[in-house]
């Protein structure tokens, strides 16, 4: 009897080391060639996918392009049609006096400077702006030159005449009403090019004085910053050149954020000559792929070309997206690397795992034989139970096992029927298929969700209760699986679409799992109907879309009569301030603040929808140089109010927009300043946790404080506590900083006592956090 039993462990030890070879094996062979077939592919399938990346991204600055061309233009319009136009012309004619109203030739001019200032102060890309004359070899009659710091109305000795200028030759040509722009060129001032060299593109729209030309309004507009704008709105990943016509660029590099302007004199000393010279020259105006050599390495590039002016289609810009070679080679080592730890550590478990199980499958074997052997009922007569060796234990448990197994079929028959009657109940269709696509099941469910009975169903192909192009690939999908065993569904949820007897196709969840029964395989497959779960999350979708964009919008496009309210406001007190009693002067100043504080309100809904509507990216940054940079924006308010700012020495790197980070501080760290008591100078104090799964920043201030019943109010949209004569401000930075946490995956609050100032504090995920939030959002 020992004997026997170490034969068995024997046969035991022996299958155990058979079953972790083959598994092994098996392991080894299909982790290797999945490998192979993957990173042998992965050099196209990323080539491709970053071509695709950098098509959407040169694609993505035409919208912003066309806008600002377009609101250069509408911008030249709306001066033109400004009543000191005519009302120049008129005194001009007159011998400075206009015969309508009365008004001098200085008065017109005044006016006009006021409008063109107003202009000015709320486009910071244009640098100039001009009415000129034909008369007097093409003398400017009003200039506004804006500097960036400060504004400034050229006196009347310093106007220049601009007769000679290739601009004001071309625009004689021009019928009334038509604009046109200019060559990207260099400012000349006197006719000598501006130093340093500033390029500009002109919008040029004429001023008749009836059938003649009088002269011209002309918008001079920084074509470097222009671009900057535009730039800085893109997410980029790449590096960018922006070419006009004559061979000029801005170039940007992501790495550094450095935006940089070569003019067409300097690019020869460049390592982009050549580059820059074949894209001017190309032929193809939307090129897909493009291999050039730059500076000694190789790149992708993306460009296509932008046609400002439809009269001129030789004036045009290039907007050309890099991506280096290197980048891609990388990606592809670390994939390699990735694969070949993904091979050691899948044949380690395999290994372990077949130990495993191979010793867990064995082992009730023989205790089934054991537990057989100790059984006492059930004997079969006629079987060789007496015989004292493997056979006649064998026929012993065998007799046994008959008795058993009567008893478990009358058990499986009333589990089957109570099984049936859950399946027939379940408010979900539950479909049951074998490997050839053939129902083999169909509950009642499914009967009212696809308008056929189970008789017309069962026997038949699945494909009858799917529409195309399911239809068409289920067998193929079937066959796939049998033959490689590769999964797209099975035990994965997913919607897909359904047939109902009418023809109707209707949205469904399906999710399928796989049964051996007898060496056959079955799928066994749930079914839902979520037309209206789709519906409803549709039109939720599509509402916050379109309140996101109304926002948007609707803040963008109210500047525009708010700036003209309030420069007619200022127009209408300084020329008739003589005429109004006080009671109209105080209704002035009424409208004038008013103007002021929606035009506020109205920048702070903007940059609050640009939140949602924009999506800069995220990455990794030493949080305290963009708290710096915050504290650098607010110097002149912390130097006048004599705060102090007291910053940690160690601040931790976190996964967030630089710029987003940046401004959040800005407007807390702001916040604490401006509420402040009139008895104490201001003191802020920046701290961070460290938390298990997130930092935690705090900004406390010494200021007045608030009411906890106000705690939870003051994150609402032009939300104030406090009377604007008291504290200036629209009551939406706040809110634009709860939006910003949220976008990182944090959350903000505030604490206080009434009267001893207040702390914000917020969170933000670590990195890894970070990276699923945005792999969820993306």
């Amino acid at each position: 009897m020992q004997k026997a039993h170490a034969l068995t462990r024997g046969i035991f030890c022996s299958m155990i080391s058979q079953i972790t070879a083959l598994v092994t094996l098996v392991v080894f062979v299909c982790v290797l060639s999945m490998s192979i077939f993957y990173v042998k592919d992965l050099s196209a399938i990323s080539k491709e996918i970053q071509m695709q990346e950098l098509q959407a991204q040169a694609n993505g600055f035409i919208p912003p392009l066309r806008y600002l061309f377009s609101d250069l233009e509408k911008d030249v319009r709306f001066l033109a049609k400004t009543p000191p136009i005519q009302g120049i012309i008129r005194a001009s004619k007159n011998k400075g006096i206009d015969p309508l109203d009365g008004s001098t030739l200085e008065q017109w001019k005044k006016r006009l400077q006021a409008i063109f200032r107003s202009v000015e102060e709320g486009k910071s890309s244009y640098v100039q702006v001009r009415y000129v004359g034909i008369a007097n070899n093409g003398k400017e009659l009003v200039r506004i030159n804006n500097y960036g710091s400060y504004i400034e109305t050229v006196p009347e000795d310093k106007l220049q005449e601009k007769a000679g200028e290739p601009y004001f030759q071309e625009a004689l040509s021009l019928a009334k009403g038509e604009v046109f722009f200019s060559p990207i060129n260099l400012n000349r001032e006197n006719g000598k090019v501006q130093k340093p060299y500033l390029p500009v593109i002109r919008s040029i729209i004429p001023v008749y004085d009836g059938e003649e030309i009088f002269g011209f309004i002309i918008i001079n507009a920084s074509y470097a910053s222009i671009l900057k704008e535009i730039i800085e709105m893109q997410d980029l990943s790449g590096n960018v050149f922006i070419i006009n016509d004559g061979g000029d660029y801005i170039y940007y590099d992501p790495s550094i954020e450095k935006i940089a302007f070569e003019y067409r004199t300097h690019i020869e000393r460049t390592p982009y000559f050549n580059m820059v010279q074949s894209l001017i020259q190309s032929h193809n105006h939307n090129e897909h792929e493009l291999k050039k050599i730059v500076g000694g390495k190789e790149y992708f590039i993306q460009h296509i070309h932008f046609n400002y002016d439809d009269a001129h289609p030789e004036r045009f810009l290039i907007i050309a997206l890099l991506r280096s070679l290197d980048t891609l080679n990388e990606h592809v080592k670390e994939t390699q690397h990735k694969a070949n730890w993904l091979i050691i550590s899948l044949l380690s478990a395999a290994i372990a795992l077949s130990l495993f199980c191979s010793r867990f499958l064995l082992k009730p074997l023989i205790e089934f034989i054991a537990a057989i052997k100790a059984s006492k009922g059930g004997e079969i007569q006629n079987l060789p139970t007496r015989i004292k060796n493997e056979i006649g234990e064998l026929a012993e448990a065998y007799s046994s096992m008959m008795q058993r197994l009567n008893e478990a079929r009358q058990a499986e028959g009333e589990a089957h029927s109570k099984l049936q009657a859950i399946v027939d109940n379940t408010v979900d269709g539950m479909i049951t298929i074998d490997e050839n696509g053939t129902v083999q099941s169909y509950n009642k469910a499914c009967e009212e969700m696809f308008g056929y009975s189970a008789k017309e169903v069962i026997g038949k192909n699945i494909k009858l209760l799917m529409p195309m192009p399911y239809q068409a690939e289920h067998d193929g999908y079937l066959n796939n699986y049998k033959n490689t065993g590769k999964r797209k569904i099975i035990g994965i949820g997913r919607e897909v679409q359904g047939l109902r007897k009418g023809g109707e196709i209707f949205p469904l969840d399906l999710s399928v799992s796989e049964v051996k029964l007898d060496g056959r395989r079955y799928f066994s497959g749930i079914v839902r109907d979520i037309t209206q779960r789709q519906l409803t999350q549709n039109e939720l979708m599509r509402s916050n879309e379109e309140l996101e964009r109304f926002a948007y919008i609707a803040s963008h496009d109210l500047q525009e009569p708010l700036r003209m309210v309030s420069s007619f406001t200022k127009l209408l007190d300084e020329e008739y301030e003589a005429s109004l009693d006080d009671t109209a002067k105080e209704y002035l100043r009424f409208i004038m603040d008013a103007s002021a504080r929606m035009q506020m309100m109205v920048a702070d809904l903007l940059s609050y929808s640009r939140i949602g509507y924009e999506g800069p990216a995220a990455e990794r940054i030493e949080s305290k140089k963009y708290i710096e940079l915050a504290l650098e924006n607010l110097q002149e308010v912390i130097k006048s109010s004599k705060a102090q700012i007291i910053l940690p020495e160690d601040m931790p790197e976190i996964h967030v927009s630089p710029m987003r980070f940046s401004r959040l501080m800005q407007n807390l760290i702001g916040n604490g300043i401006k509420y402040q008591r009139l008895e104490a100078e201001p003191e802020i104090t920046i701290e961070v946790l460290e938390r298990e799964n997130e930092w935690v920043f705090s900004v406390a201030d010494n200021g007045i404080g608030m009411k906890n019943e106000y705690l939870d109010q003051i994150f609402i949209i032009f939300k104030r506590l406090n009377a604007v004569s008291e504290y200036q401000g629209t009551g939406i930075g706040l809110t634009i900083c709860k939006r910003i946490v949220e976008s990182f995956g944090g959350k903000i609050w505030a604490e206080s006592i009434y009267g001893h100032g207040a702390t914000f504090y917020f969170t933000v995920p670590k990195h890894e956090l970070s990276e699923r939030l945005e792999e969820k959002n993306g």
